[in-house]
């Protein structure tokens, strides 16, 4: 290098990868490297905002496009840039992901239109830097672009598939102008890095498609049963909608006789998030089934990929439909295959699925509460005190539509220990819970918190906590233990059918004695 290194952000309050979710996707150089794009957030307002900017940064001597602005200043003296031109001033909601174009004359981003809505559909917006108009591709689309990958004809704004449903793709990169290489996974393999000359819309196949790494090939031809491939099925929601569910049968060969294998629903946290047909090193649905059990994993309402209405469903309804769409998926599948066993089916889930762990502990009726045991990860508790405590400030609020601070019956309304006419002495089924030190979403007083009641009211219950973990578990012997613990909790109260029918017993009659 023939000159010193320069600070492109100046004195900006913010960061870039902006914390904690960014990475290399939050900047783009030009192609001919005379203009820096970066989106980034103001720390003044990050806590309670999602409202996110794109800022452009240009090379004063070799810059094409001569953006005029006047805090756009190259300070010589102190290797320095004042705070940049803001591509997105003025504009509401998030604006991420800036890339150029081949010919560096457009810029493409993401851009919802709400400061609160974190989980809003996401639109493609195009920069030109000629015209300097922004053009918005695909506005009807109801979807947000994410993990698929789909080329836009920036012309006539069509889009194409670019990958196949069966698995998901991530870290794409164009590596010229015909070949795409990529990171894609599944809930059978790992993640792989693959290459692509590119799709073949007609024929709905990849060409030239080329595995280039085949990581733990080794280590999956070793075990004792295959990976289990999901099976799909659609289950009716309560609204008439309908719900996407995976179910995994137990590894190894088909079960024939009824009644013979223990269920576990899996409730995903979000609630704007989704069951990806991707691999996951912390909830793994194959470790489960080459222990022997069944799971199920709905995408129930507030659920990602869905569209608009479907995810945002969720929003002041926390204790409503998402409840109902988790009873009527173990209904749906306990309907379709004779050897599972209704009364050993587990419930499992963690953040917003912790929250529904403790939202079906809370409730007084079997229809409700069918589970023979729970395990929850990481929850929210007491819904209000979770918007003081929570490092995202605006959650709580957008959730459910109202202040805690000023008033929270709408928190209420939903919160587990807030249930309308709750008697504490219906509560019965055995629970863990685990809980992360540095966990700042779902704070430690959330998880103590539900512990604590199961304590107090004698309820079979086990407290895991990780003092060195933060919302995920992240270090691999913790990663272990954790799936060590609520395979051992599971097998414990539901692999001895007599133990758990007998468990099913008391919870009825325990009921209906208070009723």
């Amino acid at each position: 290098m023939d000159s010193d290194a320069i600070d492109v952000m100046g004195s900006f309050l913010g960061d870039c990868p902006f914390k904690p979710y960014g990475n290399s996707d939050s900047f783009s150089v030009s192609p001919n490297d005379d203009v820096i794009a970066y989106a980034t957030q103001s720390r003044e307002v990050q806590a309670q905002s999602v409202r996110m900017h794109i800022y452009i940064y240009q090379i004063p001597e070799i810059s094409q496009f001569g953006l005029k602005d006047e805090r756009n200043i190259h300070n010589q003296k102190n290797n320095t840039v004042q705070p940049q031109l803001c591509l997105t001033n003025g504009q509401r909601g998030i604006h991420a992901m800036p890339i150029f174009s081949p010919s560096g004359r457009f810029l493409a981003y993401l851009a919802t239109e709400s400061d609160i809505d974190y989980k809003g559909i996401m639109k493609i917006t195009i920069y030109d830097f000629y015209t300097r108009e922004q053009r918005i591709l695909c506005k009807d689309w109801d979807s947000s672009p994410e993990n698929r990958i789909f080329s836009i004809d920036v012309i006539s704004g069509k889009r194409s598939q670019a990958f196949p449903l069966e698995s998901s793709a991530s870290s794409v990169k164009l590596l010229n102008s015909t070949t795409l290489i990529y990171l894609r996974s599944s809930f059978i393999d790992t993640p792989n890095i693959y290459a692509i000359n590119w799709f073949d819309a007609e024929t709905k196949a990849l060409i030239n498609e080329k595995k280039l790494t085949d990581v733990n090939h080794e280590a999956f031809s070793s075990l004792t049963y295959q990976l289990q491939t999901p099976n799909e099925l659609e289950v009716a929601s309560v609204d008439g909608s309908s719900i996407h569910c995976r179910f995994f049968p137990p590894a190894g060969n088909q079960p024939t006789q009824k009644a013979s294998v223990p269920l576990v629903v899996w409730v995903h946290g979000g609630p704007e998030s989704s069951w990806n047909n991707e691999w996951n090193d912390r909830w793994n649905p194959q470790i489960f089934a080459q222990a022997g059990f069944a799971l199920l994993l709905p995408d129930i309402h507030g659920s990602t990929s869905y569209g608009s209405k479907f995810q945002k469903a969720i929003l002041g309804n926390w204790s409503g439909i998402a409840l109902d769409d988790v009873i009527s998926a173990r209904k749906k599948v306990l309907q379709n295959y004779e050897y599972l066993d209704e009364n050993r089916t587990a419930a499992m889930g963690g953040s917003f699925g912790g929250y529904m762990m403790n939202l079906i502990q809370m409730q007084e009726t079997l229809e409700k509460n069918p589970f023979v045991c729970i395990v929850c990860h990481d929850p929210v508790f007491d819904v209000a005190q979770s918007a003081f405590e929570s490092d995202i400030l605006f959650f709580i609020h957008e959730e459910h539509g109202s202040s805690a601070w000023t008033d929270r019956s709408a928190e209420d309304k939903h919160s587990p220990t807030k249930q309308s006419g709750l008697r504490l002495e219906k509560i019965h089924t055995p629970q863990l819970t685990f809980q992360g030190g540095r966990d700042f979403r779902c704070s430690r007083g959330q998880g103590f918190g539900a512990f604590t009641v199961l304590q107090r009211l004698g309820v079979k219950s086990r407290l895991v906590f990780f003092p060195s973990e933060n919302h995920w578990v992240l270090n691999p012997a913790n990663v272990i233990e954790w799936n060590n613990e609520a395979l051992s909790w599971l097998k414990d109260n539901v692999e001895d059918k007599e133990q758990a029918e007998n468990t099913m017993k008391r919870k009825l009659e325990l009921l209906q004695s208070v009723l």
